[in-house]
């Protein structure tokens, strides 16, 4: 019989990947395929606390690139990655809900109790949302989205007060100005589904590859000395294609499997979100 001590085991593990950070408290706003992707590898990586919003079930069609497995058929996504994250001793919380209900107040008093929201979710309501949230109440946010079956996808990297925010970035797509009310504002935003590049069913491998990045670069946010500083430079966001060739429109863009390309924010005026703009300097 040997003794294990798990604890110090796992402990001087996280250490020696991208320090310790057993105190980070995330928010993962979707747990669907890329979301408990991205909450398993940031759990491994020592991150200690997450919070899982998502309000849809586990389905059969999901299994093929989706963390959880058989055992979770049926049950809330949630619950789903919150157990799963618990077997990689962390705490993690469960909550059903759709964040498109919340009040401004209880989803900033939420947004405010973490230190990162990842926002995986395909519903372009529940990201411009999250990405507002965020801004008022000065968190981190990381967007993140498939499209084009996964063969391609976009990480978007929000820092408060220094900007640019998911608006800043992709604001295009929806035809609506922050000033009007969050009733209004969120109906925009769901509207925007015609506007932007559609997320569709895709290969696990290509999620995975999405996942990963996706994942370091919550890392970078959450411990800014370590080695993964600076993955996203300040005013860009993040262009990935999948292990396969470029086609169709994405040929447009990408001339290789498993390229990434460094996009730079353009705006000709002050982004109404979070103010940021490429010479404001804010």
């Amino acid at each position: 019989m040997e003794l294990v001590d798990v604890e110090r085991g796992l402990e001087s593990r996280r250490i020696g990947v991208g320090g310790n950070l057993a105190e980070s408290r995330v928010l993962l706003v979707g747990a669907g395929s890329l979301g408990s992707m991205v909450g398993l590898l940031l759990a491994q990586a020592g991150v200690g606390h997450f919070v899982v919003l998502d309000i849809d079930r586990l389905d059969a069609a999901n299994l093929s690139r989706h963390a959880c497995g058989l055992d979770d058929l049926g049950r809330s996504k949630a619950q789903a990655v919150a157990h799963l994250l618990t077997r990689r001793a962390v705490s993690a919380e469960a909550n059903d809900l759709d964040l498109l209900t919340l009040s401004e107040a209880d989803l900033d008093r939420l947004v405010g109790s973490v230190d990162l929201v990842v926002a995986t979710t395909d519903s372009p309501a529940a990201q411009f949302t999250a990405n507002e949230s965020c801004v008022r109440a000065g968190r981190l946010g990381l967007f993140a989205g498939a499209y084009e079956r996964a063969a391609g996808g976009e990480i978007i990297a929000y820092r408060p007060n220094s900007g640019p925010c998911l608006f800043c970035a992709v604001g295009f797509r929806v035809e609506v100005a922050p000033d009007v009310a969050p009733k209004e504002r969120r109906q925009a935003y769901q509207d925007a589904q015609q506007h932007r590049m559609v997320a569709e069913p895709g290969l696990g491998v290509d999620l995975a590859f999405l996942a990963s990045a996706t994942a370091a670069i919550a890392l970078s946010l959450l411990d800014p000395a370590g080695s993964r500083a600076g993955l996203i430079p300040a005013g860009c966001f993040l262009l990935l294609h999948g292990g396969s060739a470029p086609r169709e429109s994405l040929a447009d863009i990408f001339h290789h499997p498993f390229e990434a390309l460094v996009a730079r924010v353009s705006r000709n005026e002050a982004c109404p979100v979070c103010g940021w703009h490429p010479t404001a300097g804010i």
